[in-house]
């Protein structure tokens, strides 16, 4: 039923301009005049925008096997084990996160099998009083013991348990159990969080044969705490086979751990209860720091709604999609936008083809792309993915929009695209702050539209008048 997941986006954009432009003055008015809530603002009432015609021939669309222009970052365990073949866009994710795996300590020594023919080994590190008792298991390599068992013996995790009075599972037919919503829930308000059970280092997958690799998730899943091992193998399977790595490949989300970003697939049961949907009402992210998944409402949510996620990259095309969702999960999806009629499936493509074509200009901040690019061509990215409703993804559009017009020097324009894209920024703590960078303690986590701005405004030292220091 399930994915893996990240939030890298709009940090690949930061680094993309500082890598050009280097590190510039910070541009202190910006900073002031927004955080002081400056004469620009984001409506409370987002009106989507029409891209202005200027007469200029638009960039050719691609054939209609083109991949979305980023990396796709949303997918399952298997190609771990089966390089994939054959599909439209080849899965790919780099998720950013640099921080270690959370440190406590392990109630027993591991339980190790070594890679045959190879000096290499992987472990059982066990956590049964993790979260109340809630426990966890981690499969991964003894070099990265230390990172695991050095820690501070205080450490908790901050998630607190689930309230399930806001949602509850329901058997839907066609697509298993999955949650509805029993609550209103606005945009950007956190659903649930909860910690995973099982975090399986990638290589683990890869290096292991099946008898070994069995074996040990065998071993991790006996480790864990009766209520908690229960939960685990109450999740569904597609795949066939051993039942611990079905459900394991079935409905991991994938995350990054380390100062090398080491890939791990980790599973989070409460979430992985959440159906897929291409244009989905809520999204997800990871904190390594805390060992919490949390879920927010991507837009208004309704009770009796179902909630959804979207397994893959919402900006692919139909054909890639049901491709991608067959090939790793076994099923065609039916959502609305995929059960629409084939006219209309057609304009979502197009819209998505020129999207594509879009963000491979505007998210490359060149000398070059700073002659030819205009304002034209970056409203009219918003107004396409306004138009067809990547509600998880406004805040990279906006974000872009922003940079491009701080690149330009328009003050008032650069503020009110930042302005959107911190309201439209759903996940908006440690997780990204860590992120970009910041190293903020437990009570800076940007919890106010100032303080949100205030990380937001730090990318911009780089762009302000990027187009007028190049022509010098």
């Amino acid at each position: 039923m399930f994915i893996f997941a990240g939030i890298a986006s709009i940090q690949s954009l930061a680094n993309a301009g500082m890598m050009l432009l280097g590190r510039m003055n910070v541009l202190l008015y910006l900073f002031i005049t927004v955080l002081s809530g400056g004469p620009v603002h984001a409506s409370d009432h987002e009106v989507p925008l029409l891209a202005k015609s200027t007469g200029t021939q638009a960039a050719p669309l691609p054939a209609d096997t083109s991949c979305p222009a980023s990396q796709n970052n949303y997918s399952n365990l298997l190609h771990a084990i089966q390089p994939e073949k054959g599909i439209t866009c080849p899965v790919e994710y780099d998720f950013g996160y640099s921080n270690g795996i959370p440190s406590i300590a392990s109630s027993s020594s591991p339980q190790c099998i070594a890679v045959p023919g190879s000096s290499s080994s992987y472990c059982v590190f066990a956590f049964p009083e993790f979260a109340q008792g809630r426990g966890f298991v981690i499969i991964a390599s003894p070099w990265i013991a230390p990172a695991i068992e050095s820690a501070a013996a205080t450490f908790r995790p901050t998630v607190k348990a689930n309230d399930h009075e806001y949602f509850y599972e329901k058997p839907l037919p066609g697509r298993g159990i999955g949650l509805i919503s029993n609550h209103t829930f606005r945009k950007g308000d956190l659903i649930m969080a909860a910690t995973p059970l099982l975090l399986v280092q990638e290589h683990a997958l890869s290096e292991l044969p099946e008898a070994e690799r069995h074996q040990i998730q065998q071993l991790a899943i006996a480790a864990l705490p009766l209520q908690s091992s229960e939960k685990f193998l109450d999740l569904a399977g597609h795949f066939g086979g051993n039942r611990i790595e079905d459900v394991l490949l079935t409905n991991a989300f994938s995350a990054k751990f380390g100062s090398n970003k080491e890939g791990f697939g980790i599973v989070v049961p409460e979430a992985a209860r959440l159906n897929h949907d291409c244009r989905p009402n809520a999204r997800f992210a990871f904190d390594t720091s805390t060992l919490s998944h949390k879920v927010h409402a991507a837009r208004d949510i309704m009770p009796g709604e179902e909630l959804t996620f979207s397994y893959l990259d919402d900006k692919q095309t139909y054909s890639a999609r049901q491709e991608q969702l067959e090939a790793h999960w076994g099923f065609k999806c039916g959502c609305k936008l995929c059960s629409a009629s084939e006219d209309l499936r057609d304009l979502s493509d197009r819209r998505l083809r020129r999207i594509s074509v879009l963000r491979k200009t505007l998210f490359s901040f060149t000398p070059k792309n700073f002659e030819t690019i205009t304002p034209e061509l970056v409203l009219e990215l918003v107004s396409l993915y306004e138009s067809e409703g990547l509600h998880g993804a406004m805040a990279e559009a906006y974000m872009v929009t922003s940079f491009w017009y701080c690149i330009w020097g328009d003050i008032l324009e650069t503020k009110k695209w930042a302005a959107l894209a911190s309201k439209n920024w759903l996940v908006v703590d440690l997780v990204v702050a860590r992120s970009w960078g910041e190293k903020p303690t437990a009570d800076e986590v940007p919890d106010s539209s100032a303080r949100r701005l205030v990380y937001i405004t730090l990318l911009y030292h780089w762009c302000w008048e990027a187009k007028k220091k190049s022509e010098m």
